[in-house]
């Protein structure tokens, strides 16, 4: 993890305190190989360490800390992008049985809908080159 840091800080990217990353560093192999203290406070405290620590990170290099940026955001498209935050707000508020109904209604507008297209695409012009039912003999069994 120092290491990273000095490769990132020689890049000409600052990180905050290195006294601070070595910090978390020692935790951090800690953690790994001693497991997590017993202590609920330590751990509580260990967690508000690691997010100001990305927080601070993610506004540096993007803009914004890391508790604002969710996945809806990398959407492209407007409409899916618009639908996936009415999904969020309605999760938000408990509604969730209309939250999965809205999740199913963008997959199959995402997903589905162009494979059923596809289908039918392919079925029309499979459907005037393929012989007549009847006039195929079928072996007998």
């Amino acid at each position: 993890m120092l290491r990273t840091y000095d490769r990132i800080g020689s890049g000409g990217h600052s990180l905050g305190s290195r006294t601070k990353v070595a910090q978390l560093n020692a935790l951090r192999n800690d953690v790994k190989h001693l497991g997590l203290s017993p202590n609920p406070a330590v751990v509580r405290q260990l967690i508000a360490e690691i997010t100001a620590f990305a927080d601070a990170t993610a506004k540096a290099f993007i803009g914004r800390p890391l508790s604002r940026i969710q996945f809806v955001d990398l959407i492209r498209e407007d409409d899916v992008r618009s639908s996936m935050q009415k999904i969020r707000a309605l999760i938000d508020s408990g509604e969730y049985r209309p939250a999965l109904e809205q999740m199913a209604h963008v997959i199959y507008r995402v997903y589905e809908s162009h494979l059923f297209e596809f289908t039918r695409s392919l079925m029309r012009h499979t459907s005037n080159t393929a012989p007549d039912p009847e006039a195929v003999d079928f072996p007998q069994a």
